[in-house]
C-alpha cells in the first residue's frame, strides 16, 4: 500500500538503483521495511519529545494538518510496527497474541486487495476457536518449526514448504 509514497522515496534517498515494489526478493525488500521503519520511528520520537507529547495518538492529532507527515507517521505505527511485532510473535511462538494478531491485519488485507488472506485469516479462526481446548494446545505449540531451535529462530510451517519447494524446482532445473 504505501510501496510508491513511503518506500520509494526512502530507497532513492538510501541510494537503491531499483525498488522491487512486488518484493520477489522479499529479504531485501523487508531489510527496507526495517531501515524506514527505524528511521520513522525515531523521526516520531524526537517530534513527540520537542512537542512534550507522550501519547502517540495526541500527536497524531496535533499533525493532522501536515498530511504527509501524518500518512508517514500513521503508516509506522497502524502498518509498519505492527508487521514488526507479528513477525516477532510468530518467530517465538507466543501464542497468547496470536489470534488477536490476526484480527488485526484482515481489515488491512481487505484494504490491500489481499482477498485471499482476508478469508483465510478469518477461516484461520473460526477453524481454532472451534477447536477441542486440547487439541488446539497441541496446535499451539507445534505451529512453527525451528531449525537450530534456539528462541526466536522459528517459522510457520508453510514458509518451510515454501523454502523446500523453492529449493526442489531450482535442483530439478540443474537436473536436465
Amino acid at each position: 500500500m504505501y510501496g510508491i509514497t513511503i518506500l520509494k522515496p526512502f530507497a532513492d534517498i538510501l541510494g537503491f538503483s531499483s525498488l522491487d515494489l512486488e518484493a520477489n526478493n522479499f529479504h531485501y525488500a523487508e531489510d527496507l521495511l526495517q531501515m524506514v521503519t527505524i528511521g520513522i520511528m525515531q523521526w516520531i520520537k524526537q517530534c513527540m519529545t520537542k512537542m512534550q507529547i507522550e501519547n502517540c495518538t495526541t500527536w497524531l492529532h496535533e499533525i493532522r494538518s501536515n498530511k504527509q507527515a501524518y500518512e508517514l507517521a500513521y503508516a509506522c505505527i497502524y502498518y509498519f510496527i505492527p508487521y514488526w511485532y507479528t513477525r516477532s510473535v510468530i518467530k517465538f511462538n507466543v501464542t497468547i497474541d496470536f489470534d488477536e494478531i490476526w484480527r488485526w491485519w484482515i481489515h488491512l488485507f481487505i484494504a490491500a486487495g489481499k482477498h485471499n488472506y482476508s478469508v483465510l485469516s478469518i477461516r484461520y479462526l473460526w477453524i481454532v476457536r472451534s477447536m477441542n481446548p486440547e487439541i488446539r494446545e497441541i496446535y499451539d505449540s507445534n505451529r512453527i518449526m525451528s531449525f537450530s531451535g534456539e528462541p526466536g529462530t522459528g517459522i510457520p510451517y508453510d514458509a518451510f514448504n515454501e523454502i523446500v519447494s523453492i529449493r526442489f524446482r531450482f535442483s530439478l532445473k540443474f537436473r536436465n
